[in-house]
Formats: structure tokens, C-alpha cells, sequence
């Protein structure tokens, strides 16, 4: 399901909030700041995947970002998402937080830094996102082949999982097997590739800006 709404803003016209909805509970957030002034090098668009829930009256969808957004919203109808405040209560305005279902999924491929577990075997590539735990196969395109080529420099044995930060996008593809789609990454740039290190290795936002 696709929701979207234009939300307050204290300094633009408004948020433009895009959210997909997975059933597996991954969620895809695109946050636009209509009519802000940008300066070069800057972006008023914002990328973000995570996990979503619901309270056990189903009443209450919950958001968990991969870049620490922590979202909720009272569901008033199946079609009909409003946002609460950063305590899970209702906001008292009236302006509008309502998220609106759209009649068919409307494309989004969230370009975000991502942090996962990389394993190139039998000719594939695939990347066991941190925060998320889902894996998702890399695509032969863009910046692959120095993913590639830098893994097989670094693997001890074949196979096995490495951490990897870079730089890219979430698209959706046909699957290889079965009919519909997947969600597959395509490596835009990478990052660094970090032997011996786990999702659970500590590493900061800060440390994460620095190598990118």
C-alpha cells in the first residue's frame, strides 16, 4: 500500500510524506520539503527504509527507520493514516496530518547509505541489510563490479559475509524465479568494505559520514 500527504512544515510549505508499505513489514519513506530553499550540495528529499507494526488492537501503525525515525499513526480507516506526536498521542491542530491510501502502489526506490552483510556466491551478490535483517540480491550494474572485485580481494573462504557500507538505491525487479517482483539493490557507490566487523560492530552516524 502506498499512503501520501502533504504535512506541516515550520520553515516550507510543507512535507510531502510518500510511504510504501511492504507485507513482509518493510516500509519505503520518502519526506519532501516543498518549497525550501536548498543550498548547493544540499537535498530537500529524504530516503528511509525500516519496519512496521501494529499495536495489538490494530489501531496504531508504528515506523522504525534504519536512520531513526520513529513514527506513529492512529489508522482511522483502512484508507486514512494521522500522524501522532513523538509520544504515540493524538496532535491538537487544524492542520492536516493525514496520510491518504492510493488506489495502486506508486513507484518508489529509496536512495539511502546502507549498512548490511555482502556475500558473493554462484555468480550473485546479495546484501543482508543491519537494521532490517532482510537480504535483498545486488544487481550487475553501476558501482557492482568494485563491490565485487573488492570482496574477492578480502573473503578468507567462499561466501562468507562481510560488512559493507555504501551507497544506493532500492529498486523493484522482476524476480529471477516465480512470477512478481523483489526488491533488488543496485550499488551506486561503495563505500568501504570492513573485514571482520558485524551489524552489531558499534559505529556511528558521525564515523559513517567520515567514510562516506
Amino acid at each position: 500500500a502506498t499512503f501520501v500527504g502533504n504535512l506541516p512544515c515550520a520553515d516550507c510549505a510543507g512535507i510531502r510524506y510518500q510511504l510504501n508499505l511492504w507485507p513482509d513489514g518493510l516500509f519505503f519513506l520518502r519526506t519532501t520539503y516543498l518549497e525550501k530553499p536548498v543550498a548547493a550540495g544540499e537535498t530537500d528529499r529524504f530516503d528511509e527504509i525500516g519496519l512496521w507494526s501494529f499495536s495489538a488492537d490494530r489501531r496504531k501503525l508504528s515506523l522504525r527507520g534504519s536512520r531513526g525515525a520513529r513514527e506513529s499513526f492512529t489508522v482511522v480507516r483502512p484508507d486514512l493514516l494521522r500522524k501522532l506526536d513523538q509520544k504515540g498521542r493524538p496532535i491538537a491542530s487544524e492542520l492536516n496530518y493525514d496520510l491518504t491510501r492510493q488506489k495502486t502502489v506508486e513507484p518508489l526506490e529509496p536512495r539511502l547509505l546502507l549498512r548490511g552483510l555482502y556475500s558473493y556466491y554462484a555468480d550473485a551478490g546479495r546484501l543482508k541489510e543491519c537494521f532490517t535483517g532482510r537480504t535483498f540480491p545486488v544487481a550487475t550494474q553501476q558501482d557492482n563490479v568494485a563491490l565485487e572485485d573488492t570482496y574477492l580481494k578480502l573473503q578468507q573462504e567462499p561466501g562468507e559475509w562481510l560488512l559493507a557500507n555504501l551507497e544506493g538505491r532500492i529498486v523493484r525487479r522482476p524476480k529471477m524465479e516465480g512470477a512478481g517482483e523483489q526488491p533488488v539493490i543496485v550499488v551506486e557507490r561503495l563505500i568501504k568494505i570492513r573485514p571482520g566487523e558485524t551489524c552489531e560492530t558499534s559505529m556511528s552516524t558521525k564515523e559513517l559520514e567520515q567514510a562516506y
